[in-house]
């Protein structure tokens, strides 16, 4: 596959909104930089703090990841603010809690390669560990809201959003 880059030259931009992750959040930037060495592709992990009060901050930056500041409170604004920063030709947001395998990424960069404009993953398709998502989301809500999706995008595999 070729790899296209923009002015920056990067590939992907792994993006994580994080709040009070200090707990997960190096070991999450440690497995990004890990499957973007491992699928030798240019990239940048990039931490999108949305006002953590304990050490997320300092210890996404001691594990190389760049940090962006939202400057208004919630998740929502927290993704705009790190998908903005992004500079890579492709961007993929991930939790900042590691419940998703950064080296899926192969699987959506094929499926650019071979020319889709647009990838979702969805996490309907293969296995839901116990207690990964409340009865609702999983049954209800998910499944509903998803829907448009299947109508109009052909899904890769099971779990980032690709913007």
């Amino acid at each position: 596959m070729e790899k296209p880059g923009p002015a920056t030259g990067l590939e992907v931009s792994l993006v994580m909104p994080c709040l009070n992750e200090a707990r997960t959040i190096a070991r999450c930037v440690e497995r990004c930089w890990n499957a973007l060495d491992v699928l030798n592709v240019r990239g940048e992990v990039l931490v999108s703090d949305n006002g953590s009060r304990d050490d997320s901050v300092e210890l996404a930056k001691a594990a190389g990841a760049r940090v962006v500041h939202a400057t208004e409170k919630g998740y929502g604004n927290a993704c705009r603010t790190g998908l903005a920063a992004a500079t890579g030709t492709y961007i993929f947001k991930l939790d900042a809690d590691g419940t998703y395998d950064p080296r899926d990424i192969a699987l959506f960069l094929e499926r650019f390669g071979a020319g889709c404009d647009y990838v979702i993953g969805s996490r309907l398709r293969g296995n839901i560990q116990p207690g990964a998502m409340p009865w609702s989301h999983r049954y209800v809500g998910t499944r509903r809201s998803a829907s448009p999706h299947r109508c109009f995008v052909a899904a890769a595999s099971r779990i980032f959003a690709v913007a």
